[in-house]
């Protein structure tokens, strides 16, 4: 059943985590949700695209926030699935990530867990 981003944080999800769009997950495209800060009931997500298990700045293009603060857009609209990704995986993902953006976002050092 889709959910939003927040639904999975209020229900004890720590993260990091991934979570599917639109049924995008199919495809393998989907995303790693690495801080979810809280505002009432909904609140702001932040994190990265991952395309064919390999992290990518996908957001980038599409949402200038994203480059400059990591802020998932429609983290509040119910069409999110929570995948079932083992937390390795994710922490493989994570180091990709910040191994192939480098310095590119001022923003990765403040919000993507360290090693």
């Amino acid at each position: 059943m889709p959910a939003n981003i927040f639904t999975f944080h209020n229900e004890g999800v720590d993260s990091p985590f991934a979570a599917g769009r639109n049924g995008d997950e199919a495809r393998g495209f989907y995303t790693i949700v690495v801080k979810v800060v809280p505002e009432g009931q909904y609140g702001k997500a932040f994190g990265f695209s991952v395309a064919n298990d390999y992290p990518n700045d996908h957001y980038a293009s599409l949402y200038p926030k994203w480059r400059k603060t990591g802020e998932i857009s429609s983290a509040g609209s119910f069409q999110w699935s929570l995948l079932s990704i083992p937390e390795p995986e994710l922490i493989r993902l994570i180091q990709l990530f910040r191994t192939s953006s480098g310095n590119k976002y001022s923003w990765t050092s403040l919000i993507l867990p360290m090693p």
